[in-house]
């Protein structure tokens, strides 16, 4: 997702029909595009082609593309990246949604305020390996992330 990448003259309902071909027949594979276009609101831009599509847009098209496919667990990396906080609003909206209703996420993601409000469960890396893992309030806390993110403990 750090790079919006679709079918360049597919309109956004053709692409989720083709992304929704992989479980479906092509009359399943229509409704479960119409349910998408509804679900990520993107209705309005059914019928246009990616490059006409703001930012969000696209951003949001390409997680329809990845719930097409009716997957178990979303596996997401930097799904946010380039979005403001307030554009970040609706995806994120979506993923407490699917998560809510069972489905396992699985994120990877730099901006705090966005991994505060997506994770049950935080896990930090450094250089490859684990710094810390807990809730998102315990690791904002610990003392090995503040040191090696931020400098140092931060009040």
């Amino acid at each position: 997702f750090q790079l919006v990448e679709s079918f360049e003259t597919m309109t956004t309902r053709q692409t989720l029909v083709v992304a929704s071909l992989l479980r479906n027949d092509l009359a399943g594979a229509q409704r479960r595009a119409s349910e998408l276009l509804d679900t990520l609101g993107l209705d309005d831009v059914a019928e246009r082609v990616p490059s006409e599509l703001a930012l969000p847009a696209a951003k949001l098209l390409e997680l329809g593309k990845c719930l097409a496919t009716s997957p178990k667990v979303l596996l997401l990396d930097e799904v946010m990246s380039g979005l403001t906080l307030a554009e970040a609003e609706r995806p994120m909206k979506i993923l407490r949604e699917l998560s809510a209703n069972g489905m396992g996420i699985l994120l990877t993601e730099h901006v705090m305020p966005i991994v505060m409000q997506l994770s049950d469960r935080v896990f930090v890396m450094s250089f490859g390996k684990e710094l810390a893992a807990g809730s998102p309030t315990e690791v904002l806390k610990n003392e090995q992330v503040l040191s090696a993110y931020l400098g140092g403990h931060v009040e």
